[in-house]
């Protein structure tokens, strides 16, 4: 979560290029605000799960993988997925439209990003498995969808290469095995390549202390950079952000201050604070 930086003021081009938005139904936005909302809270689960280690997760894939399993759920079961992703008072229908909208334009923001969503569903050989399932997903998610073998060892590595070539090879061996009471997989991968907007000079990158958590003083290598960027300071932490290709993608990094720490911080995530912010 904690990274270190420096920022001065800017030296780059001045001709900046209108960075391209993308455009959403009211439901659509809606969508956008539940899975930011979900995202925090998973968020702050899993920090909690961790015990302090480096860790890293994706809510929109999560969100997707999610969303096409919420498209077989009925009763007390959906009423779950609908309070757990704050669907609201959205249909079945705008959920999935909502999705479909949101991965079509992300897919095609930033040519000078590379940035792929796909999702699949494998399920058991001779598992019974409604039609109209499966067509909601093959529609609005764009699913692969398979009938295989799960008793077939050789099925754990046909998925694992559909993973792995759905991410660039970046992510290896998912499965190692199948259980025996496992029915079905629904799959989501995500994969994202991009240069930063402005470059890091290697030649500025210096030697400095890094602070760990417990006290102790880490020397660790830094990278500058002088530009104009989106900033914010705070009692507790500073954050800025940094844009990839046109600027259609961003990370933030926060950079919780002497006084603080990351626990606190994170402690601190919500939609509230960080539309705030």
């Amino acid at each position: 979560l904690s990274a270190l930086l420096s920022f001065s003021c800017e030296k780059a081009d001045p001709i900046q290029k209108e960075t391209p938005q993308i455009s959403l139904n009211k439901k659509s936005a809606e969508i956008i605000k539940a899975d930011n909302d979900f995202g925090f809270e998973l968020f702050k689960e899993v920090c909690d799960l961790a015990g302090g280690k480096n860790l890293m997760i994706s809510p929109l894939s999560i969100s997707y993988a999610l969303g096409m399993t919420y498209n077989g759920a009925q009763e007390a079961t959906l009423q779950a997925f609908y309070d757990v992703l704050h669907f609201g008072d959205l249909s079945k229908e705008e959920v999935n439209e909502s999705y479909k909208d949101l991965m079509d334009q992300l897919l095609n923001l930033d040519d000078n990003v590379e940035f792929a969503l796909a999702n699949s569903i494998w399920y058991k050989e001779g598992f019974e498995v409604f039609p109209e399932f499966i067509q909601t997903n093959l529609d609005y998610f764009d699913a692969a969808v398979e009938e295989v073998s799960f008793s077939d060892p050789a099925t754990v590595d046909i998925i694992n290469q559909w993973i792995e070539d759905k991410t660039n090879d970046k992510i290896q061996d998912m499965l190692d095995f199948i259980p025996g009471d496992a029915v079905m997989y629904l799959i989501n991968a995500i994969y994202f390549n991009a240069k930063w907007k402005y470059q890091f000079d290697p030649e500025e990158t210096y030697q400095g202390d890094f602070y760990l958590r417990e006290g102790a003083v880490h020397r660790a290598s830094f990278m500058k950079l002088e530009g104009a960027f989106s900033y914010t300071s705070h009692e507790d932490f500073t954050a800025v952000e940094l844009p990839y290709g046109d600027s259609s993608f961003s990370m933030v990094v926060m950079l919780p201050s002497e006084q603080s720490t990351v626990d606190e911080l994170v402690e601190k995530m919500d939609l509230t604070s960080w539309e705030s912010w």
